[in-house]
């Protein structure tokens, strides 16, 4: 429940009207000991402040006596939004104790329905920060995994049979077999071991030590990994084709140009994932669904027996 509805003054009391709320039994019922409930009914809301409003006389009064306490209350609070609000609430239409009921009881509707604008909203920018994050931390580039799925059937045939093999027995005792070459590729649709080959290429390179004094920096880094592992020098070779995490040196003087280098090639993959991971797993399965309805040919029979044996 929003606490901000009731954040004002009440007169006669040391206590907020807030506090006066969740200090009555009719809400303190519905919470721990010592804890606010996390869900208010309309209805509870409603005859609980009325039983506030008419400071508890509603057993030994009169309707019409109940009703003008209540009003009396309400002229009584501090000059608020929240008098404010109770007093155009009652304005109109306020003639008996049901329908000032039925007022409060829209007026709080009203109120968790843009306190659960504002959270979805503050969830969505979560959502999104989240994704973001975890996005970049597991290096999921939506173009570069299509990119090497695109040009590798072998590799998309072993991800679709490892999935149906996943989901039930193994159908096709001939799945396609990888090479050390496509292995590799599959284990690099996410991940930063590609981008640490490159930083650990810049490193190399920028010890003249490693790559010679006859060979330029820029030249190195525009060396192949055939040309780079003929090098004579065996520390240039083994730095050269490491692709370790660098540990506390990737927070060097390399940082800015290896982010210059990596970050571009990613940036329109990361957010593409970034986004399909923040609409959720409901929004993909409402689309695949509807993807799947819209089928000229109709139910298929496997779906017509599936359907007649839940009946």
């Amino acid at each position: 429940m929003n606490r901000a509805l009731l954040k004002e003054a009440y007169p006669d009391e040391l206590a907020s009207l807030a506090d006066s709320f969740y200090c009555h039994p009719l809400i303190q019922s519905l919470g721990r000991p010592g804890q606010h409930p996390s869900y208010v009914p309309p209805g509870t809301f409603a005859a609980a402040m009325l039983d506030i409003f008419a400071k508890g006389r509603a057993s030994t009064a009169t309707a019409e006596q109940t009703l003008a306490q209540i009003k009396a209350s309400i002229d009584n609070l501090p000059d608020t939004h929240v008098k404010r609000s109770l007093q155009a609430l009652l304005l109109n239409g306020s003639d008996s104790l049901e329908k000032v009921e039925a007022k409060l009881e829209g007026w709080f509707n009203d109120s968790m329905d843009r306190v659960s604008g504002w959270y979805k909203n503050r969830v969505q920018v979560w959502t999104v920060v989240i994704a973001s994050l975890v996005t970049i931390l597991v290096n999921a580039d939506t173009v570069q995994i299509a990119q090497k799925l695109m040009i590798n059937p072998a590799l998309r045939d072993k991800i679709v049979q490892d999935a149906k093999n996943a989901s039930g027995p193994n159908t096709n005792p001939t799945a396609p077999t990888l090479t050390e070459q496509q292995k590799a590729d599959l284990s690099s649709l996410t991940g930063w071991t590609i981008e640490f080959r490159t930083f650990h290429h810049l490193s190399a390179c920028a010890d003249q030590s490693l790559r010679g004094a006859g060979l330029t920096e820029a030249d190195c880094m525009a060396e192949s990994d055939e040309q780079a592992k003929v090098n004579k020098n065996p520390k240039f070779v083994a730095a050269w084709s490491n692709d370790a995490f660098p540990g506390t040196s990737l927070f060097g003087a390399l940082l800015f140009s290896w982010l210059w280098t990596v970050v571009p090639s990613h940036l329109a993959g990361w957010v593409l994932t970034a986004i399909a991971a923040s609409l959720g797993a409901p929004f993909w399965f409402d689309t695949l669904n509807k993807f799947m309805n819209v089928r000229a040919a109709g139910t298929s029979p496997s779906e017509k027996g599936s359907d007649k044996s839940k009946a």
